[in-house]
């Protein structure tokens, strides 16, 4: 370590301390990893009965709140309307490069995107409510800034610095610090686990015991689909076999379809009955588990963080816990599960305080004049499917082979019982 540094600077001189004249450092050095505490008389120690920082109302309005204030839209929004443009040539040459990639609709700035709809482009004023909800809102979980940003721009919000202020606002979220990973396991290669098609193939595992909630529930049972990463959870009151049986059959088989293959503890004979593979694992072999774990872990992050900054029982927020994980975008897939599972994305509570695009567009008029045309539609196409089947049958009856006459040997041809013979 040395040797590799000493290259860096120009001169360095390193002088020894004896032990006599360092004794305070020494002993500071001491009391961050001792329990005994016996200092010197010469030094001063003191104990601090309850943090020196009790005030965690901190503000987390890192942008605009004053909805008047001019923003970035205002010159984009002038010269698309009227083509007024800012005096500065330099300026006004950026405005109108710009402005190509921007359009008006309904007196609403909006950016076209490539790969998706046009986006709606926010005023700091609106961003700091969109960053808010999303994060902290009816169905947020304090998701990381990263995440945060992208889930916004996959449901129609754009700004320019978006990603920079939705990583500041969880930095100066006390929630997110507060429960903030504490990783102390060295990182590992990704093991490929694939699956055919959706809800296929699910992990199953097991959290708790919980403070008690609603109902003496105290156990969570967790499965997560390995194509879709959706997420399925029940709170139990006790872990039985005959409960975590009734969990898999009414919350995956029944909802979903019968599946190919489950990771989860022994359950041989429920799976022997409906044909699904078991494959058991445990918490020592990350290359089979490792997706129940992720699920574990994105489960109790939600609810510590939904619990911690809404005081509630955590069987409440289990649903909302939920809804935030698959209406998330998955890092391994780039999706959310609800796209996954669905092909649309989900209309999140974002969005009912703050229409994007296509919640602003949407005509319920329009919409139930499509359902009845599909409705029609569907009528016509049951009554040409029953002109097939009579049809059909007319054609089969045409061709059936002549029947032939019954024969008197034939006891049931025979109408006088005594002439019945076997």
């Amino acid at each position: 370590m040395v040797n590799r540094l000493k290259s860096r600077f120009a001169s360095f001189q390193i002088d020894k301390i004896p032990r006599a004249d360092n004794h305070r450092a020494d002993e500071l050095s001491k009391l961050a990893s001792s329990q005994n505490i016996n200092p010197r008389r010469s030094t001063i120690i003191e104990v601090l009965d309850a943090p020196s920082y009790t005030d965690f109302t901190v503000d987390c309005q890192l942008l605009s709140t004053d909805p008047s204030t001019p923003s970035w839209t205002t010159p984009l929004i002038n010269y698309l309307q009227s083509g007024e443009l800012p005096e500065d040539l330099s300026a006004a040459k950026s405005i109108k490069r710009r402005a190509a990639h921007f359009t008006l609709l309904d007196n609403h700035l909006y950016k076209r995107a490539t790969s998706m709809p046009l986006l709606r482009c926010l005023t700091p004023y609106e961003a700091e409510y969109a960053v808010r909800e999303v994060h902290e809102g009816v169905c947020g979980t304090h998701i990381g800034g990263r995440t945060l940003a992208r889930k916004l721009l996959r449901h129609g919000y754009y700004w320019p610095t978006m990603v920079e202020d939705a990583q500041n606002y969880v930095k100066k979220c006390p929630t997110c610090q507060f429960n903030a990973d504490d990783i102390h396991m060295p990182g590992e290669m990704l093991s490929s686990l694939t699956s055919p098609w959706p809800f296929a193939q699910w992990g199953v595992d097991l959290l708790g015991p919980f403070i008690k909630g609603k109902g003496g529930c105290t156990f969570l049972v967790v499965a997560m689909d390995y194509f879709t990463k959706w997420i399925e959870a029940k709170p139990l009151s006790t872990t039985t076999e005959r409960k975590i049986e009734e969990f898999l059959f009414n919350s995956i088989l029944c909802r979903y379809s019968l599946v190919t293959k489950f990771r989860a503890a022994a359950l041989r004979s429920f799976c022997n009955d409906y044909g699904i593979e078991l494959a058991l694992t445990s918490v020592y072999t990350p290359q089979s588990n490792g997706q129940a774990e992720s699920a574990n872990k994105i489960v109790l992050r939600g609810l510590k963080a939904r619990v911690l900054a809404t005081h509630s029982n955590w069987v409440d927020e289990l649903n909302k816990v939920l809804w935030s994980c698959r209406t998330t975008p998955s890092s391994a897939t780039g999706e959310t599960p609800f796209s996954l599972a669905y092909g649309a994305e989900a209309v999140i509570p974002v969005e009912v305080g703050l229409p994007s695009d296509r919640s602003d567009r949407h005509d319920n008029q329009t919409h139930q004049e499509a359902l009845k045309k599909e409705i029609e539609r569907l009528t016509q196409l049951m009554h040409h499917q029953q002109k097939l089947r009579k049809m059909n049958g007319a054609a089969t009856d045409n061709h059936a082979p002549p029947q032939q006459p019954p024969s008197t040997a034939d006891p049931v041809a025979c109408t006088d019982k005594d002439q019945v013979f076997n």
